[in-house]
């Protein structure tokens, strides 16, 4: 049978006074599965079995407690009640936090249970004995009374991993012949409890802890699947409880129990620590990756470049180039007619006189502007200044003896510089 999530923090208290088929919880990190039988006595006379199971979880931390009472004790089935409620809140709220020592947590338990035999004795006393009870059975009950109630119990908590416990933890404690075993992942780890599972060590409401020292196992959750906790009524099945068993055989051997002459109260609880969940992955199509593309830059705009500009061209210098030299030309020419003329004025000689050879002498200038030209000394030959900007060197007319022969010029023309243009 599945039940319904146990709701945050919740408490689980089987009854004792009827049965309970196998049942199984999921809550939290924990799936449960628990069952409750009474001993065929018990079934017949309508009493309330010994045996009780209690639990507390909130999801992340469980703590329960299995107990077994003693039927010779007054009232077993009180004692277990009492306890097993006891326990759980010593597991809940007392327990010493993130304490890994076995000792510590042995001590604090068996002080805590030995302070809890004032409030278990005031219990015990109010009780009432049936009033049509024979006289016998009478005495018998109050003896057991004066003695007190008994019980055997294991008990636990498990408590997922988290920033204060990091590996988690788990803490078991027993005493008595109720049994308990611990589960890896793989295997089987009870050994490493060091249990010893004695019917004479138990506890009780007058004394408190009696015939023996309470058995404390502490360890981390990392390997710890299953813990099992059940009453000596079932535990001729403890190795298939370990291995495992499913809810109809289990079922069966508990009712197969029940019927034999010599059948006692059976109970049974069993916690599954789930895995911690896990993130689903969700598996995303991631595209193949795409070159990225520099995108070419914006061309700026560049002005065109001109070509120089060609040099101007000048050609009036080509012109004042051949008007110089035909003025030179002109000069010469007049020269050369004024001396002739001389000639013929004076007449004809027998013996010619020599002849100055003329020169003519042209010196560079520089034309600012145009201007006019200085009067020349009568005794100088004329200079004609030249309008271009570079000098032009002086050029020496070649002395050559007038011919006798009137009117008979030089043949040699005068050497003329080169006009830059």
């Amino acid at each position: 049978m599945i039940e319904d999530t146990l709701n945050s923090a919740s408490k689980l208290q089987v009854p004792q006074d009827r049965e309970t088929g196998v049942q199984e919880i999921v809550a939290g990190s924990f799936r449960l599965r628990y069952l409750y039988a009474r001993s065929s006595d018990c079934r017949q006379s309508d009493d309330p079995g010994q045996d009780y199971v209690a639990l507390r979880q909130d999801g992340r931390r469980l703590a329960f407690a299995l107990c077994d009472g003693v039927s010779q004790s007054f009232y077993g089935d009180l004692a277990a009640r009492l306890l097993g409620d006891a326990l759980v809140e010593w597991l809940w709220d007392r327990l010493p936090p993130g304490e890994f020592r076995r000792e510590p947590i042995r001590q604090a338990l068996h002080g805590y249970l030995t302070d809890l035999t004032d409030e278990a004795t005031r219990q015990v006393r109010r009780i009432p004995i049936p009033a049509d009870a024979p006289p016998l059975l009478r005495d018998a009950l109050e003896q057991k009374r004066a003695i007190g109630s008994e019980s055997t119990f294991v008990c636990g908590t498990v408590e997922m991993p988290g920033p204060n416990l990091p590996h988690g933890r788990v803490v078991l404690a027993w005493l008595g012949d109720a049994e308990l075993q611990l589960w890896g992942k793989e295997r089987d780890r009870t050994g490493e409890l060091g249990a010893e599972w004695i019917e004479a060590r138990r506890w009780s409401t007058k004394v408190g802890p009696k015939g023996g020292t309470i058995g404390v196992f502490v360890g981390r959750l990392e390997d710890v699947r299953r813990v099992l906790a059940y009453s000596d009524g079932i535990a001729s099945l403890r190795e298939r409880l370990g291995r495992g068993i499913d809810d109809s055989e289990l079922a069966r051997e508990v009712e197969r129990l029940g019927e034999m002459p010599t059948s006692d109260d059976v109970s049974f609880l069993e916690i599954e620590v789930l895995p911690e969940p896990v993130a689903a992955t969700v598996a995303v199509t991631v595209p193949a990756a795409v070159p990225l593309v520099e995108p070419s830059p914006t061309p700026s705009f560049v002005p065109p470049v001109e070509p120089p500009p060609a040099p101007r061209s000048r050609p009036w210098l080509v012109y004042a180039g051949a008007g110089v030299a035909m003025i030179v030309l002109c000069l010469l020419a007049s020269l050369a007619g004024g001396q002739l003329v001389k000639k013929m004025g004076t007449g004809p000689t027998t013996a010619p006189s020599p002849v100055a050879t003329a020169t003519l002498e042209v010196k560079p200038t520089v034309i600012v502007g145009p201007t006019a030209t200085p009067p020349q000394s009568p005794n100088r030959t004329p200079t004609l200044e030249s309008p271009l900007p570079t000098p032009v060197p002086p050029t020496r007319m070649p002395q050559t003896p007038i011919s006798e022969t009137p009117f008979q010029l030089s043949q040699v023309p005068p050497s003329v510089a080169p006009i830059e243009g």
